[in-house]
């Protein structure tokens, strides 16, 4: 120290500068680094120590002074997906515990449920009687008056017949029915009328005002074939069996070339149990070539458990030159499944 101080006196009295030993100059150095050192460090500490009296009193203010700020608009929730529930379990089919083919010997096949065929009609006809003025028509039991005067308006009579017909081919059997009782109503004892009126009532269901329309025709014309098998489709559908086998007896017998009349009288004896009977009525009717017959005879035959003769015949129903096709794969099908018996 004595060193410096004489240093310093000497600068204060202008004397002239001279030579300052090495050592002397490098101890001053040092001592002076050391000294701007050591403030820069208090200056950044102090600094570095406001800072964090700073921050924590803003922070003790943050904390103590009430938050008036709307939050922030938090993201809206997930939607919520409705769970479905699990799909129940698909039934499985039993197994059965005899093969398919084995249950038709068990259970043979019953008639077809559908209601019998109608037979085709003929178009309906003038015929030269007519209902007086002020009379009504006949009910089923009343004769047929011997001399009525013939239709008047011939025309309008056409126009409904022409009308009921184009309705029956678009299968609008509710305005065939309509067009077809106008016209009765201007020709009342037309029995081709009334048979037409009742074919469109079968259609619809109508079995008993078909019965009554029918049995009114047959008594206008009693052997009127159409019209016999047309009351036994009423009859059969009405629960009537025998009187519906007598029916259709009847007009197998008046005309053995129908193969309406004969089909459905088969049906009806099949439906009565009385199968010898529908057997002979399903030979008939296949003599005459048609597949409906060899169809029936195969049934009968495996409900009586002949596997044998039933192939047979649907063999010989597919041997036939002209045959449907729905025919045909009826008959294919019940032999694959005898086959698998």
């Amino acid at each position: 120290m004595s060193i410096l101080a004489n240093l310093l006196k000497k600068t204060e009295t202008n004397q002239a500068p001279a030579e300052i030993p090495p050592g002397v100059l490098q101890a001053v150095g040092s001592a002076g680094g050391s000294a701007s050192r050591g403030r820069r460090l208090l200056l950044i500490g102090g600094i570095a120590a406001a800072a964090v009296c700073v921050g924590g009193g803003l922070g003790w203010y943050l904390d103590s002074r009430p938050l008036h700020r709307q939050p922030l608009s938090a993201p809206p929730p997930p939607a919520r997906q409705a769970v479905a529930a699990p799909p129940l379990p698909a039934q499985r089919p039993v197994a059965p515990s005899a093969p398919a083919v084995r249950q038709v010997v068990e259970r043979p096949p019953q008639p077809p449920t559908h209601p019998p065929v109608r037979p085709a009609r003929a178009v309906a006809a003038p015929v030269r009687h007519s209902r007086p003025a002020g009379r009504t028509a006949p009910a089923s039991s009343a004769a047929p008056p011997s001399h009525t005067p013939a239709p008047k308006d011939r025309t309008a009579i056409d126009a409904h017949l022409f009308a009921a017909r184009n309705a029956e081919a678009r299968r609008d059997y509710l305005t065939a029915l309509t067009q077809y009782q106008q016209a009765l109503e201007a020709d009342p004892y037309n029995y081709r009328i009334m048979n037409n009126a009742a074919d469109m009532e079968l259609r619809l269901g109508m079995y008993r005002q078909a019965l009554t329309l029918t049995e009114r025709a047959l008594t206008l014309k009693p052997e009127y074939v159409s019209a016999l098998v047309n009351r036994g489709v009423a009859q059969g559908n009405l629960g009537q069996g025998g009187a519906a086998v007598k029916s259709f007896s009847r007009a197998a017998a008046l005309d053995p070339a129908n193969r309406s009349a004969l089909y459905n009288l088969a049906l009806a004896q099949e439906r009565a149990s009385a199968l010898d009977d529908a057997a002979g009525s399903y030979r008939r009717l296949a003599e005459g070539g048609d597949p409906r017959g060899y169809l029936g005879q195969g049934r009968l035959y495996e409900r009586q458990g002949a596997r044998d003769k039933a192939l047979r015949v649907y063999r010989d129903l597919l041997a036939l030159p002209d045959v449907g096709q729905q025919a045909r794969d009826e008959a294919r099908g019940r032999i694959r499944a005898l086959e698998q018996e």
